[in-house]
């Protein structure tokens, strides 16, 4: 009796903590999205009770290479941005650790051409003008898709000589990518940053893991919705210094947003959690 008491008590805790371990094993760390995605995994596994040791995997490990690790079992979980074939060959937990900023574009434009943008208000005005892209971004099918008129390139450098030369009207990019750098790093050509829009549409950067790893999964999403709901993740988010960068320099709250769909999203993506997503308003 006692020995099949001890069975039962050993087959309980295996079967409620597979692919749980002392270490677990994330893509490498480095600034900005990558130092905010890893301070968050971290106050979801804190607030789960999950005490791991977080290692680091090679530092050369690009994207495709992450998903792989992790459907092979040599990765536990990664942050990624939304896309089909990581929804297709992962396990998506959906909830935006960057609320959603990662769908915000502003434009980058001619010099001499922001008083013409200064009389856009909607989408349907915008669409006059043409944007440009690189062909093989995912940003390209979702503004062709959109009926936003796209002019595309296969290397991402030419697209700033391209817009300087009238090929198209406005290059737009994320608020996440720095345009203003961008600019700065072309400041021999005649480009600035637009002064008042904001080109949104739903996108988000999740956590992956394994499809099989049920228990890593709820463990990052109940930790994740705990620090949601007592506050402390909008407190690590809104405290974050590349974040306050970001929104006071975007000035997120006073631009006009022209919003688009993004055909690539998932049909599960939770766009009725208003606490998932950023407000702009309230910035």
């Amino acid at each position: 009796m006692k020995c099949r008491l001890v069975i039962s008590l050993l087959c309980g805790l295996f079967s409620t903590s597979s692919y749980t371990s002392d270490v677990l094993h994330i893509p490498h760390v480095g600034r900005d999205k990558e130092a905010l995605s890893y301070e968050v995994l971290k106050l979801a596994l804190e607030k789960s009770n999950v005490n791991s040791q977080l290692r680091q995997a090679d530092p050369s490990y690009n994207n495709a290479r992450l998903i792989t690790e992790v459907e092979a079992g040599n990765i536990d979980v990664i942050w990624a941005g939304a896309s089909p074939d990581k929804d297709q060959r992962l396990k998506a937990i959906r909830v935006p650790i960057l609320k959603g900023l990662v769908g915000y574009k502003l434009l980058i434009i001619r010099g001499q051409d922001q008083s013409a943008f200064d009389r856009i208000n909607s989408l349907e005005a915008l669409k006059r003008y043409q944007a440009g892209q690189k062909f093989s971004w995912a940003d390209t099918k979702i503004l062709l898709d959109a009926g936003v008129p796209t002019v595309t390139s296969i290397r991402y450098p030419n697209l700033f000589k391209m817009l300087e030369g009238g090929r198209f009207d406005y290059f737009p990019r994320g608020v996440l990518d720095d345009p203003w750098q961008e600019v700065n790093n072309h400041a021999h050509l005649n480009l600035k940053v637009e002064d008042r829009l904001i080109l949104a549409y739903p996108h988000a950067l999740y956590f992956y893991v394994n499809k099989d790893n049920d228990t890593l999964y709820r463990q990052i999403h109940d930790g994740f919705e705990s620090a949601i709901k007592d506050g402390s993740f909008n407190e690590l988010f809104f405290s974050n210094q590349w974040v306050k960068s970001i929104i006071e320099r975007s000035d997120l709250k006073h631009r006009t947003i022209l919003k688009i769909d993004n055909v690539l999203m998932h049909e599960d993506t939770p766009y009725d959690r208003s606490d998932y997503w950023l407000d702009s308003s309230l910035l």
